[in-house]
């Protein structure tokens, strides 16, 4: 909360009545350095409320944290959505264990480690295993100065059946 908001602490130690009353706003700085949105009356939105307002867009929704009992909720708000629509993830290997339990009709990511093993096997010209087809595989143009996003990558994720998503 500290770095967005006028808020102080951890998301999680915080109910949603305090929450929707943060100035989203606060700590946002033009490249002109004026505050233009603060005191604006600029709340941290529901993810049900972007959802609709921005009915047409795709999303990446990602669950943070190291929580899987996060899963439930996020899930039960998406379910209200044409799937097509979403790619649920998480980077934590536990919540990431707790979306692919769910069954969901929503198209995955992958967790952050199951990333580090497929672009381990790629790497080492194993390719990537069929097992995960159908998911997205979501990479930053490079990590610690190691290229991902490079041909042969891409090559292989395709051919495995993964859609490639840069971030």
């Amino acid at each position: 909360l500290d770095r967005t908001t006028n808020g102080h602490g951890r998301v999680s130690d915080h109910d949603l009545a305090q929450l929707t009353a943060l100035d989203a706003g606060y700590r946002y700085r033009s490249h002109g350095g004026d505050h233009r949105f603060r005191h604006r009356g600029t709340r941290i939105p529901l993810l049900v409320e972007v959802l609709q307002a921005f009915s047409s867009a795709s999303f990446n929704i990602e669950i943070k944290g190291h929580e899987p009992s996060a899963v439930g909720p996020v899930l039960q708000v998406l379910r209200g959505f044409d799937p097509t629509r979403l790619v649920v993830a998480a980077a934590n290997d536990g919540v990431m264990a707790a979306i692919e339990a769910a069954a969901t009709p929503f198209p995955l990511g992958l967790a952050g480690h199951q990333v580090a093993r497929l672009v381990r096997d790629v790497y080492l010209g194993r390719g990537i295993s069929t097992r995960w087809q159908g998911r997205a595989l979501q990479i930053p143009p490079s990590y610690r100065f190691l290229p991902l996003a490079q041909q042969a990558m891409v090559n292989a994720a395709h051919q495995a059946g993964l859609e490639v998503h840069l971030w």
